[in-house]
């Protein structure tokens, strides 16, 4: 699966504010301040990680502590691994619903493109 403007989806902890851009007109001197997370901000990455942890946590993964990339899931099926790449998340498990699942999930929260089987 593949999380489309996935660093927009990360909320700010602190107060930023940039210049505004060019051919934005403003009286000279004021600033905007960040509501959320854009491309090209430092902290637009760590962020978005942040905020898809939080929702795989709620969703019942484990973080691994070795391996932060790393989430699992016991089901009835057996054990539901999962490994995020940025954007990009490979799932697997011996049962296709489980997978379904995890995609409506996230699907629910972010726009998502299946990428099919790998």
């Amino acid at each position: 699966m593949d999380v489309n403007n996935a660093f927009l989806h990360g909320y700010l902890d602190e107060d930023l504010y940039m210049n505004p851009p060019e051919g934005y007109f403003v009286f000279s001197g004021l600033v905007c301040k960040l509501e959320h997370s854009i491309y090209g901000l430092k902290q637009a990455s760590r962020q978005w990680n942040v905020e898809l942890t939080l929702k795989l946590k709620e969703f019942g993964f484990t973080q691994s502590a070795n391996d932060h990339c790393l989430f699992t899931k016991a089901t009835s099926a057996g054990l539901m691994v999962l490994l995020v790449y940025i954007d990009d998340i490979l799932v697997t498990t011996p049962c296709l619903d489980d997978i379904q699942s995890v995609e409506d999930y996230l699907h629910s929260l972010f726009t998502i493109k299946d990428l099919g089987d790998t």
